[in-house]
């Protein structure tokens, strides 16, 4: 069974250096929830499943040739000598910029790591014997990461994860933070409803998203803009999160099995079915002519959403192949 995983990428432009090196100053990297990634989910390709993403990233934006510097696994126990634990190092350029140059795993001494949920800091010089550089790793355990907390400002170590290949328990997905190396932290999902637009705090849309235990999530995120807007049904996009509320990303099936540019396809309502074959879903209030939603804003914005195509759209499930779909509605797309 594929996993839907989604990935995200930490881009090099909006990571605020505001202080590295040694330990000596008690300052951050400032990577945070805000400043630290770019809220573009990629919309990849898998492996026929459409209700969901693979494991992999767009590379459009990450960091640079991280990978070649990697000498460790952060999911391996051994991975490290004695004494040290493998961890995300961030190799930053010289004073006054502080450019992040390199994200790579690293081999760092394990004299400080701290659990699950503790309060942390990525200001933990990663090569105390070379004072020529500006590398710095946190003061986490091997397997977390140092980032933003769900529910908070503060940042704590958070479970590490990688596309599809950990589980990180039901009802969470992998928020990628950067593509190669590919790397994420656990995060929750908050349970909401992709078809009619609810349980998202205001400025952010419900889309689908995949667990890393394959169950079909939905996810708030602020919807991603890009070449000057959020595109919305029918046109052409490149990340789950880069389309407007009510809609999604999805690939174009092709004739020949495979799949085309992906566009933008309103979220319905797949309680018209019968015996697996889509009916029309009915005439919208109104939209476009591939879905329910008719501007850029979430559901606060006035847009009603009523999980309804409109013709000749009609109302194609998800295939989720034997995952579990944990959305208020089954979700299908217009088309």
């Amino acid at each position: 069974m594929m996993r839907y995983a989604i990935a995200l990428t930490l881009v090099t432009g909006l990571i605020s250096m505001t202080g590295c090196g040694d330990d000596s100053g008690g300052s951050d990297s400032g990577m945070d929830a805000t400043t630290g990634m770019d809220s573009s989910v990629d919309s990849g390709r898998d492996s026929g499943r459409d209700g969901g993403m693979d494991a992999t990233t767009d590379g459009s934006t990450d960091s640079g040739p991280a990978d070649a510097g990697s000498v460790c696994d952060p999911h391996t126990a051994d991975s490290c000598p004695s004494g040290e634990k493998c961890s995300v190092v961030l190799v930053f350029g010289p004073a006054p910029d502080n450019t992040l140059e390199n994200i790579t795993f690293g081999c760092v001494d394990d004299t400080r790591a701290k659990g699950e949920r503790a309060p942390c800091s990525r200001n933990r010089d990663a090569t105390p014997d070379n004072t020529d550089d500006n590398t710095v790793s946190d003061d986490c355990q091997q397997g977390l990461f140092c980032f933003t907390a769900e529910t908070a400002s503060a940042n704590v170590c958070r479970p590490l994860c990688s596309g599809g290949t950990i589980d990180c328990g039901e009802g969470k997905f992998c928020l990628g933070l950067n593509s190669e190396p590919a790397f994420g932290v656990c995060q929750t999902a908050q349970g909401c409803d992709p078809v009619f637009q609810t349980g998202c705090t205001a400025g952010k849309a419900c889309y689908t998203i995949g667990a890393t235990n394959g169950d079909l999530l939905g996810a708030c995120f602020v919807p991603s803009a890009q070449d000057g807007g959020v595109p919305g049904p029918g046109e052409a996009c490149r990340s789950l999160d880069g389309c407007q509320a009510g809609s999604g990303c999805f690939p174009e099936e092709l004739p020949d099995g495979g799949f085309g540019d992906s566009l933008c396809r309103s979220f319905c309502t797949t309680a018209s079915f019968d015996a697996g074959v889509p009916t029309d879903a009915g005439s919208a209030d109104a939209g476009s002519m591939d879905g329910g939603v008719s501007d850029a804003g979430p559901s606060d914005a006035g847009t009603v959403f009523t999980g309804a195509c409109t013709t000749p759209a009609t109302c194609l499930p998800l295939d989720v192949g034997d995952a579990a779909v944990r959305v208020p509605i089954a979700p299908g797309r217009c088309q």
